[in-house]
């Protein structure tokens, strides 16, 4: 499968490369660390601080691919 091909200017893929950056060190660790935290407090009952970490997590994931 061919990957898609996108137009964009010299600042645009600055900043895409940037955002991926932030998103593969940072923010995909600090997402790895909320699923950590919300596991060792979480009651599974009521799991909505875990959902959300997990989520969030994912959307980075997907923004990563996406990039």
């Amino acid at each position: 499968m061919e990957p898609n091909k996108y137009l964009m200017t010299k600042m645009g893929k600055e900043a895409l490369v940037k955002e991926l950056d932030e998103l593969q060190t940072k923010k995909r660790e600090d997402a790895l660390q909320r699923v950590k935290n919300a596991r060792k407090f979480c009651d599974f009952r009521e799991d909505s601080e875990y959902e959300a970490a997990v989520e969030s997590q994912a959307q980075i994931e997907e923004r990563i691919v996406f990039i």
